[in-house]
C-alpha cells in the first residue's frame, strides 16, 4: 500500500460495526483505519485479503537457520584446514561455491519478505 496517506474519507456505520472493526483490529495488532484501507484495497482490486505476517515470521526463521547452517560449514571447513585432512584448494572452491549460493538464497528470502510486508 502506498505509504502517502494525506487522502481523508469519512463513512457512516452502525455502532455494532464500529465495536466490531475496532474489537478485531485490537486482536490483530493493527489499527482500525490500517484494516479499512486493507479491506477498500482488496475489494478495489479483487484481491482477498491475506495475513502475511505468518509468512513474514516463517521467512525470517528460515533466515536464521541457513546463518546458522552457514556457520556449522564455515566451522566444518576450517576443521578440515587445519588438520589438512582435504585438498585445500577443492575445499575453498566448494566453500566459496556454498558462501554464493547461501547468499543468493538469503538475498532471494529478503526480496520476497520486502514484497510481502509493502
Amino acid at each position: 500500500m502506498a505509504k502517502n496517506k494525506e487522502g481523508k474519507l469519512q463513512a457512516r456505520c452502525s455502532s455494532e460495526l464500529e465495536n466490531n472493526l475496532i474489537e478485531f483490529a485490537e486482536k490483530d495488532g493493527r489499527k482500525p483505519s490500517e484494516l479499512i484501507r486493507l479491506f477498500v484495497q482488496a475489494g478495489i482490486s479483487g484481491n482477498q485479503v491475506t495475513d502475511v505476517r505468518p509468512l513474514v515470521k516463517a521467512l525470517d526463521q528460515l533466515t536464521r537457520e541457513m546463518s546458522r547452517v552457514g556457520g556449522n560449514l564455515n566451522q566444518i571447513a576450517h576443521y578440515f584446514n587445519i588438520r589438512d585432512k582435504v585438498d585445500e584448494s577443492k575445499l575453498a572452491k566448494n566453500h566459496k561455491l556454498l558462501q554464493a549460493n547461501f547468499k543468493l538464497i538469503i538475498k532471494q528470502i529478503k526480496a520476497i519478505r520486502r514484497e510481502l510486508t509493502e
